[in-house]
């Protein structure tokens, strides 16, 4: 091994120390003048699951007398959180130091590299993250075949959603084989996550229209109600009125949108006499293939209504106050 093989060696230099290699192979580490042994452990992408799983192999190299450091490709916020709590050292790509070394300890913070977020937006977008509102809407654990059944996934598209919602660190599991339950265990961490993903995606993409007509986005709702009903079109409203109505927070709320299958879009539009528009729009349509079931869409006052953590997911990255309201709506209705 070469001193180019030490990709933490730049994060190092900003603390003073440097880190070289031996004539026996072993990483040496120097900081204030005082010389440590590190023993390397190397790592893709780290999640809390990830992290739990190689914390045996730093406890056989601490026992062995050498510092445990895991130079990864990129640690998560959870998987820091538990390396830091057992005193295992860890590197990223990013540019992220935890050593902690007799009496003191070396810690630089940065992002995570894209690699982690890339990984993250596979749990929670797309339609492996219908497992995760399956498992955020039940009130007990529940079992794989429930998820799948909820969801119109497969059982291997559950089996993946599964996989990572778990190495993320946010799965308990009760059990095992076929009567093995599963659960969110931690909906506030999920959650936190699911916020800054969306919000660095930016606003869901619609379909604009101008409905002529209608006095207020009340009045609207109702004729969208009438209309898709005789039309034999399911609905469900969402975003910032959804969360509004599940929530209640905002004075008004100017604008509509619903979730529609893709067949149905330009029928409803058709049906309500709407033009399409990019700006000046009172009602936008996300096409969507969401089962239009629980608990995905429940009836509320005479409207179909998505969930609230659909809503919220919606909602969350619409700018102005939309922000404000998901964020209510996440702590009345959510956790």
């Amino acid at each position: 091994m070469a001193d180019g093989d030490l990709p933490f060696q730049n994060a190092l230099r900003i603390s003073g120390g440097q880190a070289t290699v031996d004539a026996d192979g072993n990483c040496i580490i120097e900081v204030g003048g005082i010389r440590h042994r590190v023993g390397l452990l190397r790592a893709g992408v780290m999640f809390p699951r990830d992290a739990r799983a190689i914390a045996w192999d730093a406890a056989a190299l601490r026992a062995a007398g050498s510092i445990p450091l895991i130079v990864s490709e990129a640690v998560s916020e959870g998987a820091r959180e538990f390396l830091r709590a057992q005193s295992i050292g860890y590197s990223d790509e990013g540019g992220s130091l935890f050593l902690p070394l007799p009496g003191s300890f070396i810690l630089i913070d940065r992002a995570p590299p894209k690699r982690e977020k890339r990984a993250v937006k596979g749990v929670l977008s797309g339609k492996t993250s219908l497992a995760a509102h399956v498992l955020m809407s039940a009130d007990r654990p529940i079992k794989g075949v429930e998820i799948a059944a909820a969801s119109g996934l497969s059982m291997g598209a559950v089996s993946a959603a599964l996989d990572g919602l778990d190495r993320l660190g946010w799965l308990a599991t009760e059990g095992s084989g076929p009567r093995k339950l599963r659960r969110i265990s931690d909906r506030r961490g999920l959650l936190e996550r699911w916020r800054a993903s969306r919000l660095s995606d930016g606003p869901r993409d619609k379909k604009k229209f101008y409905v002529p007509q209608v006095r207020s986005a009340e009045d609207l709702v109702r004729r969208i109600h009438e209309v898709a009903d005789k039309e034999g079109v399911e609905y469900a409203l969402t975003g910032v009125y959804g969360a509004q109505l599940h929530a209640p927070y905002l004075t008004s709320v100017p604008q509509v949108v619903c979730r529609v299958a893709e067949a149905d879009v330009a029928r409803l539009a058709d049906a309500l006499g709407a033009r399409h528009v990019s700006d000046g729009w009172n009602m936008g349509m996300i096409v969507s293939d969401v089962p239009m079931a629980p608990p995905f869409r429940s009836e509320m006052g005479g409207l179909w209504v998505s969930s609230p953590l659909m809503c919220w997911v919606d909602a969350i990255a619409e700018g102005g106050r939309a922000l404000e309201l998901a964020d209510h709506l996440a702590r009345e209705r959510l956790l």
